[in-house]
């Protein structure tokens, strides 16, 4: 069983969690459906945002199986339950090893460098300066310049204008100013 840590968490930060497993060669299969069993089992908890399994491109690598909750109060409702406890059970012959887990909160999932481990993050008024420097931007300059194009009804164009933005910074300007920034973050 492994032991959760009990952290100070705001009431509503979602939470995401990392495993990484090294399957038992001729595992796999199994492993497999394994995972779609839990997957399905974690989904019936309240405040499950998703389950994904990364398999390794290497046979011999790490399968990494990525579970969120909308808030920390949620997934440890989750993690303290009987049913994952039996799921775990039936892995343990399939797998060598101990699992590695990382414990992601809050903003800190989107503003990971690459590569670095959840252990050390930078001062939460970094990263809050870099999501600023992300937005900013796109608000001042690319809604004004989308706004001719927008619904005429008001919240029909707020849903517009906010998916435009959130796809903008989610996938352009939040990564590079992470980029931008890496030393300053690390």
């Amino acid at each position: 069983m492994i032991e959760i840590v009990q952290r100070e968490t705001a009431p509503h930060t979602p939470v995401t969690s990392i495993i990484r497993r090294r399957i038992l060669v001729g595992s796999e299969q199994e492993f497999n459906e394994w995972s779609k069993g839990i997957a399905h089992v974690c989904s019936q908890f309240q405040g499950h945002l998703g389950t994904q399994l990364i398999k390794p491109i290497d046979p011999r690598g790490e399968y990494v199986t990525i579970i969120s909750f909308d808030k920390y109060e949620n997934y440890r409702q989750w993690e303290e339950s009987e049913e994952r406890c039996r799921w775990l059970e039936q892995v343990r012959p399939l797998t060598e090893g101990t699992p590695s887990r990382e414990h992601i909160e809050g903003l800190n999932y989107w503003l990971l460098p690459h590569g670095k481990k959840a252990r050390s993050w930078p001062p939460d008024y970094r990263m809050v300066l870099i999501a600023f420097l992300a937005i900013w931007p796109i608000v001042h300059f690319v809604r004004p310049a989308l706004a001719p194009y927008m619904p005429s009804h008001p919240l029909l164009a707020s849903m517009a204008s906010t998916a435009i933005i959130s796809l903008i910074m989610g996938y352009l300007s939040l990564p590079l100013m992470v980029k931008l920034f890496r030393r300053w973050l690390n």
